[in-house]
């Protein structure tokens, strides 16, 4: 439990801090992922051979990882689009839309095409990549690990209590979305929805589905 803040990331618009402190994150933001124990570490992919690698680095702390600046940057995605870098070529749904504390996103490797996070990979499912997941159907068949979901707490460690949806508004209002709880375990809420028992209800689909 000492090492909960490896697992725990600070969402920045430069990798010095943020200048739009008090906003919400919104899809279509690129942003730095600061690992919350080590400032000097910031996450970076579409590196090594391939472009598949995925590490956590200072990417202050020389020229050239200064330079390797979009592989440091992250855009976030409420689907996974075409894997280009503009919003014209691979539009999103939720593009400008505030995301939500349990909302299901995607990170792309900003200044790469084709190239997403994705993680719960090999041995153990331990590992994290930065992947096309267009490049075969096994790829496309693992879908659900290139999502990721925007928590303020570690959770339940399931991915039932999570909502595939984006705010109506920049004011984060909230449609109604319905999912079930296979696991049989409550689910505690903190935002948005206010329910502790389990309920019965159809899983909540991609983002464009459930709003």
């Amino acid at each position: 439990l000492n090492e909960s803040g490896s697992y725990q990331w600070i969402v920045q618009s430069t990798p010095r801090g943020s200048s739009n402190i008090g906003e919400c994150l919104k899809y279509g933001d690129k942003i730095f992922l600061n690992v919350n124990r080590r400032r000097d570490q910031w996450l970076t992919g579409g590196r090594g051979g391939g472009n598949e690698g995925v590490a956590s680095r200072n990417h202050l702390g020389t020229e050239y990882e200064k330079n390797a600046v979009e592989a440091y940057q992250w855009t976030v995605r409420s689907n996974v689009g075409s894997g280009k870098q503009t919003n014209e070529e691979s539009p999103d749904p939720g593009y400008g839309e505030c995301v939500q504390v349990l909302s299901v996103i995607y990170l792309q490797v900003n200044g790469r095409d084709n190239r997403w996070l994705t993680g719960g990979r090999g041995e153990g499912n331990e590992e994290a990549a930065s992947r096309d997941m267009f490049k075969s159907r096994y790829e496309e068949s693992r879908e659900p690990d290139y999502r990721w979901i925007i928590r303020k707490s570690k959770g339940l460690g399931t991915r039932n209590d999570a909502l595939y949806c984006a705010a109506v508004s920049a004011k984060g209002y909230w449609n109604s979305v319905q999912y079930a709880n296979t696991s049989g375990v409550n689910v505690q809420y903190n935002e948005g929805v206010e329910r502790t028992s389990e309920i019965n209800i159809d899983l909540a689909k991609p983002w464009n589905n459930s709003t």
